[in-house]
């Protein structure tokens, strides 16, 4: 039988790990959210998306890899699922709540 215990600084690391992912994913999604809505107005739109996409995959592959590297002590599996979880926990706010105010817009 597999025993884990959990003392309380690692739960305030795994609920800090949490909410960084929470972070790095509302900014992640709200730069997508402000991408397109800029979209319409420039005269190069493909130049926008890839540069867009790019600053923001980059900015996340740093912010995980700083993740990584600030809880040393956590194994890495474990620091990259509690950041998954928050990053689409942002994922799942922002859709929702975008979308209710485009439909609430039309």
């Amino acid at each position: 039988m597999i025993s884990f215990s959990l003392d309380l600084s690692q739960l305030w690391a795994f609920m800090m790990i949490f909410f960084i992912g929470l972070l790095i994913g509302f900014s992640y999604f709200g730069g997508l959210w402000l991408t397109l809505c800029y979209l319409p107005k420039v005269n190069h739109p493909y130049r926008l998306i890839i540069s867009s996409f790019v600053l923001r995959s980059l900015m996340t592959v740093l912010c995980f890899y700083g993740l990584i590297r600030l809880f040393l002590g956590i194994e890495t599996g474990i620091i990259m699922l509690m950041a998954m979880a928050g990053w689409l926990l942002a994922r799942m706010i922002l859709v929702r709540r975008l979308v209710s105010q485009v439909i609430s817009v039309k």
